[in-house]
């Protein structure tokens, strides 16, 4: 629609918190040198936020510790793994269900066929 894009980054490992998120389309949680089982106290606000998100049905995007924490925040359980994993791993998306979530991409690219399977870098210890 040609609207500008606009992003606030906060680094809530610092304390950095944002109180209007509920104001914004969409919250993006990044990787991280941390753990996403641990307890810090920084770590249970963020997942109260979460919490929050998912209850006002607030599209959120985690990446690598973003999305373990998501997971621990709503229920699921992150842990060490015995062994570190890494590699480029493909990751496949349902064009028509990505289109639903996301009407910006309904009609492009996806639509094409392309990028429907990407490759994804990652590395991580914890599952």
């Amino acid at each position: 629609d040609g609207a500008e894009e606009s992003w606030d980054a906060f680094k809530v490992f610092r304390g950095e918190r944002c109180v209007s998120l509920g104001d914004y389309d969409g919250v993006v949680v990044t990787g991280s040198k941390f753990d996403a089982h641990g307890q810090d106290a920084w770590i249970a606000d963020l997942m109260a936020d979460l919490r929050a998100c998912h209850e006002r049905r607030q599209r959120v995007l985690g990446i690598c510790f973003g999305h373990q924490v998501l997971a621990r925040s709503l229920g699921g359980k992150v842990e060490r793994a015995q062994k570190w994993s890494l590699g480029a791993n493909k990751i496949a998306f349902d064009a028509e269900k990505v289109g639903e979530s996301c009407g910006r991409l309904a009609g492009g690219a996806l639509d094409d066929g392309i990028g429907v399977v990407l490759r994804i870098h990652q590395i991580h210890q914890d599952e």
